[in-house]
């Protein structure tokens, strides 16, 4: 059922509207390049691309987990769960 919606959605954007997957990757680079561009304008040209995406996903991580310290947490619980999953299936 969900693989039927997605040709149908697929045919409409390649044949109703002449969208091709090329189409889509173009528009995706663009919005990619120009984001940069903010980005860096934001900044003032102040720091590397490496450190700003580095602050952006330090940024996306915080609002997530609330910091480091419980991303840690949450990564600790997740091992934990994961080791306990293993040791179980050992025995």
């Amino acid at each position: 059922m969900k693989r039927d919606k997605y040709e149908e959605f697929k045919n409409f954007l390649h044949n109703e509207l002449g969208i091709s997957k090329g189409d889509i990757r173009q528009w995706v680079r663009e919005a990619v390049r120009e984001e940069v561009q903010n980005l860096i304008k934001q900044h003032d040209g102040q720091f590397s691309i490496d450190a700003i995406a580095r602050r952006e996903v330090s940024s996306m991580l915080n609002d997530k987990f609330g910091g480091k310290h419980k991303l840690r947490d949450a990564t600790a619980k997740e091992l934990a769960t994961q080791l306990v999953v293993s040791v179980k299936e050992a025995t």
